[in-house]
Parts: structure tokens; C-alpha cells; sequence
């Protein structure tokens, strides 16, 4: 091999270098793996300990989820205390806009609500097309979701992007238990979207 050669080879190696370097994330955590989710889904709490280990708590893969909203999802109160412990944050936000109060409404589950709520959690926190997680419930019929959000503290008449409330879902979805729950604590009729 002559010296241009080599120098190629050597200019070569280095730019693999390089590239390698600067594509991970060398000066941050470990992002959350799809293994540390099945261990959520699955319940494995001390294979999620080990998992979690030297990873930020708050990381998000690449459709913004994090380890809470996973536990969320998958109704792991155990994970979700300890996610606690650790630091998680229980207003972060996925690529849709939605946060773990967000995913506890459209799973019907009001006990994770009370929980997230007394964590921090923005209850009139909107996605990105404007709903709220009272939106949410009431598009999913969660009727236990909607109840415990409003004695949270959610705005009944609170309004999306397209100008639509809670009540206009129920309507929508002609779930008459929501719409009482919704106009006894007192959703405006009249409201139009747009």
C-alpha cells in the first residue's frame, strides 16, 4: 500500500469514527427499550428496575413516550410509584400532545387519575388538536374518567382547537350518563363548535 492509500484508509476510519460519536447519544442517558416496556406490560417490576438503571426516567423514544406513560397505559401503579421515586415527569407529553393524565382518561381508569392529579399532573393540559384529558373521556365514554377529572377540577366547557367541549362528545356519542354528569357540573348547552 502506498501512502495515499493509507491515508485514505486511516481519513476513512476516522470519519466512521466520527459518524459513530456524533450519532449516539454518547453525553446522554440511555434511551427507554422496547425490552423496559414489555417488562412494564408484563408487570416484571425488578426486570424494569435493572432496565432502568442508569437510563433518564424521562426519556421519550421516537413517538415521545417515557417509562409513565407506558406504566400508565398498562394500569402498573407499582411502576408508576417507583417512576415517582425516580424523578419522572408526569407532564411530559408524547408526539401527539399527550401526557399520562391524557392516556389515564382514555383507559377509564380514575384511581391513576386521582394519582397523577396529586403528582402534578395539568389537568386542563391540552394535546395538540386542543382536547384535554375530560375531552378524551368523554369521546371514549369513560364515564369513571370524566367523574374523577371533575372533581379534580376540570373545565367542563373547556373548548378544542375546533371549538368542541366535553359535552359535544357525549352528545356526539349519544352517552347519557355523560351528558347528565356533564350539565350537572355545569357544561353550557348553547357552546358551539366551529
Amino acid at each position: 500500500m502506498n501512502i495515499r492509500t493509507k491515508s485514505r484508509v486511516c481519513f476513512g476510519i476516522l470519519l466512521s469514527i466520527v459518524f459513530i460519536l456524533t450519532s449516539s447519544s454518547a453525553s446522554s442517558a440511555p434511551q427507554p427499550t422496547q425490552r423496559l416496556y414489555k417488562a412494564i406490560e408484563v408487570g416484571d417490576l425488578d426486570k424494569a428496575k435493572v432496565l432502568l438503571a442508569g437510563t433518564d426516567v424521562n426519556a421519550q423514544d421516537s413517538l415521545g413516550y417515557t417509562p409513565l406513560y407506558k406504566a400508565v397505559f398498562y394500569d402498573r401503579l407499582d411502576f408508576v410509584k417507583y417512576l415517582f421515586e425516580l424523578g419522572a415527569n408526569v407532564n411530559l407529553g408524547d408526539t401527539e400532545g399527550l401526557a399520562s393524565l391524557h392516556v389515564a382518561a382514555l383507559e377509564n381508569l380514575p384511581g391513576m387519575i386521582k394519582i397523577l392529579k396529586n403528582k402534578g399532573a395539568d389537568i386542563e393540559a391540552k394535546d395538540n388538536y386542543g382536547y384535554t384529558p375530560l375531552h378524551l373521556a368523554a369521546d371514549q365514554g369513560s364515564f369513571n374518567a370524566a367523574q374523577q377529572l371533575i372533581y379534580a377540577g376540570a373545565n367542563v366547557n373547556s373548548r378544542s382547537e375546533w371549538g368542541g367541549t366535553p359535552l359535544h362528545a357525549s352528545i356526539a356519542n349519544k352517552n347519557i350518563d355523560l351528558i347528565r354528569l356533564l350539565m350537572t357540573n355545569g357544561a353550557k348547552l348553547g357552546l358551539k363548535d366551529r
